[in-house]
């Protein structure tokens, strides 16, 4: 969005809990973009239920999905620790790699080719 006066009316009486303006500030810092309202539930959700596709389990009990923005249409990687949201990641080589080779696995086997 270029213009830096606009208001989505989608927020109007809408607002973002203090505990989760990190994650909205990072996510504004390292990809350009503010969530349109319920986005960010859509991602707590999806993650929650194992929807989101895992990138990296780490040992110290922390993970990485990646999540697309709807409204953006772009893909965001997530940390997350015991299953809660704490940080959106800058989006890394190694991580856009793991990422895109999930992505032509799911895709090639919607379409049949990988058995």
């Amino acid at each position: 969005m270029t213009v830096s006066n606009y208001f989505d009316p989608r927020w109007d009486g809408a607002s973002i809990p203090s505990e989760h303006w990190h994650l909205h500030r990072r996510l504004l810092e390292r990809y350009g973009i503010v969530l349109a309202p319920g986005e960010f539930a859509k991602f707590a959700t999806d993650i929650r239920k194992r929807r989101a596709h895992l990138v990296e389990e780490r040992p110290d009990g922390t993970a990485v999905y990646c999540a697309k923005v709807d409204s953006a249409g772009i893909y965001v990687f997530i940390g997350t620790k015991k299953g809660k949201m704490v940080t959106i990641l800058p989006a890394s080589d190694s991580l856009k790699r793991k990422t895109f080779t999930y992505l032509m696995r799911l895709r090639a086997s919607r379409s049949g080719t990988i058995s």
